[in-house]
């Protein structure tokens, strides 16, 4: 009885420290988010979005409030934010509302182009997704993930989404296929020495040791923490950023000192635990409860309650069906009954009895909206039967749809006959681009001094000998930008080109406007046109990228709106009728 006391005493001390502790922390939190922001408004500055990343496990909570003052100022696009919100959430391990952030920053229109952040989503979605029983969307998210994965060509999101397969199919009962994806990924990144893989790598093991621990084989687990030891060794080499390595080496310890003392090794349980206790990860709400199974297995039931009690208190009711959820009140029912206090036992197992009653009537609930739907899909089909029934009767259908072929077959003779004009313009098109750029080859520079002195017949007037002018500081300048193919040059500013003319900038953009009618951008452009059609012809092989960097046109987009606007078919016409040229032999040479 006196043991007892004792233990609940201690109980009621622990709580009431922590009780003391968060009051604490909310003044420490209110204090620095009001120091952050000012400091920022202040002084103009923004934190890194690395800063917010590690500010993020370090102190979600307080996180979270600079987040919001981020937000209202617009100091960074809004599905950066809700990503750091997403991270956020899963510290605190609130997956419900991990999952609403994640998904946000997938289905954002402005996020599409951010490849490092979508990745990043993808994989909070998937695993929120999967913590918080939501099976069927899980499913949703990893197909989705798997498309974008090999769409960028990612290995580490594809055996992220390999890894969630996995989990789904042990949630499902289906054991087998969850170690068989946990495996496959694990060779998808075997041998890779890329700091994201490792990290991945590392991960994924993780879970595999869990697998093990589950279907109590330790000494499975034991040997897959040796290979996971191995990894982690190797993203210090690799210089892995020291949060990311620090998470890992709690999850690690955490793992490996819980399967020490299954099996009896009671002195590397306690060298593990210490390791556990000396990382940053320990501090953490996900640390405390990682380190719980352990702590019910040395009797350290009032630490365990300790944790539990911190996270349960912060739990909305939406993240009710999580994993982590139900696992944390079947360690706080063992932590009870190893302490005697069998009503706080019963009573905590009755709340995972309701959560489980939860999840059963959803499911249920699925599976009769399934039902109605099947339901209408069979009502559907038989009016479709019927309809199809008085259609067949009707005699003059067959009439109708005679005349729809006869009006196909003409629309597709139109359309055949319009694709075979439009490659033969193509193709004299393209012949005369060939032309032209033989012709460039052999022939002097389409402007030239000796031609323009011709075209001045009144040396009297004084417009003319302005114009006469220009055009005579423009024949060199045009010699040497060519012959030296200066229009690929991205350093030369319009002042350099000036300066080569041997005028001021204002001088020289009158003169490009008399002789080329237009600015230097257009002059510059029009050249590298030309050299992308020697290209075309020098290197075959080459893509359509290749060509526009080699002609100083980086902007994909740029190069086919330019090339279609000074030639009047796009680059892939042309490449394909040039390739008809070569193979008909009327490719004319111009070496």
């Amino acid at each position: 009885m006196s043991v007892m006391i004792n233990y609940f005493n201690t109980f009621t001390l622990l709580v009431t420290m922590w009780t003391i502790w968060n009051m604490v922390k909310y003044i420490i939190m209110i204090v620095v988010w009001m120091y952050s922001v000012s400091s920022y408004a202040g002084s103009g500055a923004l934190p890194s979005f690395s800063a917010l990343r590690r500010k993020v496990s370090e102190t979600p909570e307080a996180t979270l409030l600079l987040l919001d003052s981020l937000d209202k100022v617009k100091a960074y696009p809004v599905y950066r934010i809700d990503l750091l919100r997403s991270y956020a959430y899963r510290s605190l391990s609130k997956h419900y509302m991990a999952m609403r952030y994640a998904r946000r920053v997938v289905n954002a229109e402005e996020a599409r182009g951010d490849t490092a952040v979508n990745k990043r989503a993808y994989m909070l979605l998937v695993e929120s997704a999967v913590s918080s029983y939501r099976l069927g969307d899980a499913v949703w998210y990893v197909e989705g993930g798997e498309q974008y994965a090999r769409k960028i060509g990612d290995r580490s999101l594809e055996a992220n989404m390999l890894l969630m397969q996995g989990e789904i199919n042990r949630k499902m009962s289906l054991v087998d296929k969850g170690y068989s994806c946990v495996l496959q990924a694990i060779a998808l990144l075997s041998g890779n020495a890329d700091k994201a893989n490792l990290y991945q790598l590392s991960h994924i093991i993780g879970y595999l040791m869990s697998y093990y621990i589950e279907d109590k084989r330790l000494q499975d687990a034991w040997m897959v923490g040796q290979r996971r030891a191995e990894v982690i060794s190797r993203m210090e080499q690799a210089k892995v950023g020291d949060l990311i390595l620090d998470n890992q080496k709690g999850y690690f310890y955490s793992k490996m000192a819980y399967i020490a003392c299954e099996m009896g090794k009671l002195e590397q349980a306690d060298s593990y635990y210490c390791k556990f206790r000396k990382t940053r990860f320990a501090s953490t709400l996900a640390g405390r409860l990682e380190i719980n199974d352990y702590l019910l297995k040395k009797g350290d039931f009032a630490h365990v309650l300790y944790h539990n009690q911190s996270y349960l208190a912060g739990s909305a009711s939406a993240d009710s069906l999580d994993i982590i959820y139900i696992r944390t009140l079947y360690q706080s029912s063992k932590a009870y009954r190893g302490l005697e206090d069998f009503r706080h036992a019963y009573e905590t197992l009755l709340r995972v009895h309701v959560i489980h009653e939860q999840i059963r009537t959803s499911r249920e609930r699925n599976e009769l909206l399934d039902l109605a739907d099947l339901t209408k899909a069979v009502k559907r089909e038989y009016e479709l039967k019927q309809a199809a029934d008085k259609v067949k009767n009707r005699n003059y259908a067959i009439v109708g749809l005679s005349m729809v072929l006869v009006l196909l077959m003409v629309l597709l003779g139109r359309i055949v006959w319009d694709r075979r004009v439009i490659h033969r313009k193509d193709r004299k098109m393209t012949s005369l681009i060939l032309q032209l750029d033989s012709q460039k080859h052999f022939d002097s520079p389409p402007v030239s001094l000796e031609a323009n002195e011709q075209s001045s017949p009144c040396k009297e007037a004084e417009g003319e000998k302005e114009a006469d002018m220009r055009r005579k500081l423009f024949g060199p300048f045009d010699r040497k930008v060519r012959e030296e193919k200066l229009y690929l040059n991205y350093q030369l500013s319009r002042d350099d080109y000036a300066a080569l003319m041997g005028v001021d900038r204002n001088r020289f953009a009158a003169v490009l406007k008399e002789v080329t009618g237009g600015n230097l951008s257009a002059y510059l452009n029009g050249l590298r046109l030309e050299y992308s059609v020697a290209l075309f012809r020098e290197h075959p092989d080459w893509s359509i990228n290749e060509i526009a960097r080699g002609s100083a046109l980086p902007s994909l987009s740029t190069f086919y709106r330019l090339f279609k606007d000074k030639y009047g078919i796009s680059p892939n016409v042309f490449r394909s009728q040039l390739e008809d040229h070569i193979k008909s032999g009327g490719l004319i040479s111009h070496c």
